[in-house]
């Protein structure tokens, strides 16, 4: 508690100080608003991206393939995966797990633990390509680099509703927000599973929502022009060793 109020001190103290403070989603700009009081005057959200790949041509396959990335998988949601899967999914499917855990399982029937992937692996478009169905149900993630990532590559997404995720993965539209639970869980993962007309639809729709809306080309851009804002609004008399200050929170 004494860590967490001397934390909170100095986060105040930055907030006071910035001439303009960027949140990543709607999520953590009410967040800033509610909570440390920053107002709409200096508030700016920018919704941080990805650079598209190339689209990728999908490999078909009769047993669906489902994709989950993230470290450590309790946390992240893919022991929540896997257990769904092994007790709750009636019909053959295979899961592929990209983690750095070392408590990760070994890769087994219809089971592959992929532990050496680095961000930015040039492997993923390949992945992705041989994936059905991305699935995310993280209870702690606010954003997700790895959901822009499988959206680009046109697979369509499940995810946890939380945080600021809807923002990224609109419900029924680029894929399914679920429940932190592993009935929900199953759910979604069934009702995708047999129609994959929707599922093709999902994963064309997030390609486009990323080309849209999630684009790192327009949100550095974005970035750019809030800087420049912060210099020009910064005090001609106090800039002397200084510049315009601008917070950025995730």
């Amino acid at each position: 508690a004494a860590r967490i109020a001397i934390v909170r001190r100095l986060e105040d103290r930055v907030y006071r100080a910035a001439t303009l403070v960027v949140a990543h989603s709607e999520w953590a700009a009410r967040s800033l608003r509610a909570d440390y009081g920053i107002d709409d005057e200096r508030l700016r959200v920018i919704r941080f991206g990805i650079v598209p790949t190339p689209e990728v041509a999908h490999v078909s396959s009769d047993r669906l393939r489902i994709t989950f990335v993230g470290t450590p998988l309790e946390r992240k949601g893919g022991l929540r995966l896997l257990r769904a899967i092994r007790e709750r999914i009636n019909q053959p499917c295979d899961l592929t797990l990209v983690t750095q855990d070392p408590a990760a399982p070994r890769s087994g029937e219809g089971l592959t633990v992929l532990t050496d992937f680095e961000p930015g692996d040039r492997r993923l478009p390949a992945l992705l390509s041989n994936t059905d169905l991305f699935v995310f149900p993280s209870e702690v993630d606010t954003f997700g680099f790895a959901i822009l990532e499988a959206m680009a590559a046109g697979v369509p997404v499940i995810a946890t509703r939380f945080g600021g995720i809807p923002e990224i993965v609109v419900d029924r539209e680029t894929g399914l927000l679920i429940d932190a639970d592993d009935v929900s869980l199953a759910q979604a993962i069934t009702v995708l599973a047999g129609d994959r007309q929707r599922r093709v639809q999902f994963g064309r729709a997030g390609r486009e929502r990323i080309e849209r809306h999630f684009n790192a080309y327009r949100s550095t851009a974005e970035l750019v022009a809030v800087l420049q804002e912060a210099i020009a609004r910064f005090p001609a008399r106090d800039r002397a060793g200084q510049t315009g200050m601008l917070t950025l929170r995730g």
